[in-house]
This record gives structure tokens, C-alpha cells and sequence, in this order.
């Protein structure tokens, strides 16, 4: 049997709507109304329609509905310990907790921009949010001093832990695919320096953005991609030229135009001619 707990009798949240429901493995209908829903997934598996769209959560899930999002959970199988708790508050709750800073929002803008709304937090974060939310039910139940107070300051650390673990999972996630990406920019520009390398070409190799491709190898580097090409050329045609390459062979091979364009770019480079520098390293220079 469901318990559920409404709040709305505590002096200080009179006209708000707060619950905290400890759910059986039973299905719910449709439902969308104005409150945000944390739900968190303990055991078993269920299915999740959110907007439309379709979700299978297994154990250690939190799922973060804003308000009007329709949804509705059907559980799979027949599991006797199959468990969720879910937090439901209105908008008013959040913006009464204590100094309401920032760090509150995050998860609002990640589920609404991004349109995310399931979460796996991993058994420790998982436990840890739990251990909050019992530290809520507890207080709920206590009749101590400053009962009102320190419900506030549960609802207020189960919102800031929750955003503090989204926010390093989403960053880490993103650190990771980041640092993927350039690793294989570097290998597909280190096997191509003979072609005709362009941002436009490699976004569409990679079927990224340009302006992904750009701020990603910026900010890894400190030098855009045409700086890194042009970079990686020039090193290889150094590196021949000590080896006695013919100067007009070598600026074709890795993927200079002409040779008025490495040319310049040499001497920019290296403060010497392709000739004069040959000549530095006592070979006798081949035309």
C-alpha cells in the first residue's frame, strides 16, 4: 500500500503543495499538473512515457519532470522489492528555500533545455540522496523544536545534492566526449596532411558543426585548426628537408598549395628560407 505524505498543514508551507510518496511496484496514469517530480528508483524496472516519449529506468535512476510535462510509470514484472520515492513540489517551494541561489536552477535548465529527464546516479550518489530524503522523513515526523526550519533545510540539501551530481555527471560527460573528439581530430589530421583538409570537410567526416570543431580544438590547444594543420605540415617538411628532400617534392606531399604559400609560411615558422635552412643543415640543396 502507497503512503503518502501531504505537508501542506505546516504553518510555514500553508498553500504550498509538498508530498513525498513511498510507492509499491504499481503503475500510475497519466498525469501533468504544475509540481516538480523527482522520483527516485530504488529496485526493479519501469517504463516511463514523458512528453511522449518513452523511458526504461532500472535501480540508482533519478528522473527530474518539470512542471506540465505529462507523464505516466508502468512497472515490468512482478518483483515483490520493486521500490521508488518520489519528491513532488510546487515552484513556489523552491523559490521559499533558503537564499534560492543559482546552483538550484541547474537541473531545471538541463532537463528543460536539453529536454533530459532520466538520470543514473550510480549506487553511492543514489544512496546518498536517499539518506536526504529519509533525514526529510524523519523531521516530517518528529514534533522537535524548529521542526519547520529544518524541513526547509532537507528539501534544500536534497535539491542541492541533486544538483551537484548532475552537474558532475553532465560535465564529466561532456569533458570526456570533448577530449574524444580532439583525440580523433588529431588522428585524422596527422593520416591526411596530403589532402585538402577544411573545417567544413571535417565536420562533415565527423558529423559535428563547425563551430563545435572550432571552439572545441581552441580551447584544448590555444590555436585554431588551420594553425595546427598548417603547423603539423611545416614540421614534416622540416623533418624531410633534414633528410635532403627536394624542396619542391616536399611542400607538395603534405599538402601545401604552392609554393609561395609555404614558402612564406616556412620563414614565418622557422625565421629561414626552405633553402637557407637546408643549407644551415649541410645538405646541398636540391631544386
Amino acid at each position: 500500500m502507497n503512503r503518502v505524505y501531504l505537508f501542506s498543514e505546516i504553518p510555514d508551507l500553508i498553500g504550498e503543495d509538498l508530498e513525498l510518496c513511498f510507492d509499491s511496484c504499481i503503475g500510475r496514469g497519466p498525469l501533468s499538473d504544475d509540481h516538480y517530480e523527482f522520483c527516485f528508483f530504488s529496485s526493479g524496472r519501469a517504463s516511463l512515457v514523458i512528453d511522449g516519449r518513452t523511458y526504461t529506468v532500472s535501480p540508482d535512476t533519478v528522473i527530474l519532470i518539470p512542471p506540465g510535462i505529462a507523464r505516466s510509470i508502468t512497472f515490468e514484472g512482478t518483483d515483490p522489492d520493486c521500490r521508488n520515492i518520489t519528491l513532488r513540489i510546487t515552484p513556489g517551494i523552491l523559490r521559499s528555500l533558503p537564499g534560492y541561489p543559482p546552483d538550484y536552477n541547474y537541473f531545471i535548465h538541463a532537463s528543460g533545455a536539453d529536454v533530459k529527464y532520466v538520470y543514473p546516479l550510480g549506487a553511492a550518489a543514489f544512496q546518498s540522496v536517499c539518506s536526504r530524503i529519509f533525514d526529510l522523513f524523519q523531521e516530517i515526523n518528529s514534533s522537535r523544536f524548529g521542526k519547520e526550519t529544518k524541513i526547509r533545510l532537507c528539501i534544500s540539501e536534497i535539491v542541492f545534492d541533486l544538483n551537484r551530481i548532475i552537474y558532475e555527471l553532465e560535465t564529466s560527460d561532456k569533458t570526456q566526449k570533448h577530449l574524444q573528439l580532439n583525440s580523433s581530430l588529431i588522428q585524422y589530421i596527422e593520416h591526411h596532411l596530403n589532402e585538402d583538409l577544411t573545417i567544413d570537410q571535417l565536420a562533415r567526416t565527423f558529423y559535428i558543426s563547425r563551430s563545435q570543431i572550432l571552439q572545441s580544438f581552441k580551447k584544448d590547444f590555444g590555436i585554431t585548426v588551420h594553425q595546427y594543420i598548417t603547423k603539423r605540415r611545416l614540421e614534416m617538411c622540416r623533418k624531410a628537408l633534414c633528410q635532403n628532400a627536394v624542396i619542391t617534392k616536399v611542400f607538395r606531399q603534405y599538402g601545401f598549395r604552392d609554393y609561395t604559400s609555404f614558402y612564406r609560411a616556412f620563414k614565418k615558422e622557422y625565421g629561414l628560407s626552405p633553402k637557407q635552412y637546408k643549407i644551415s643543415h649541410d645538405h646541398p640543396v636540391r631544386i
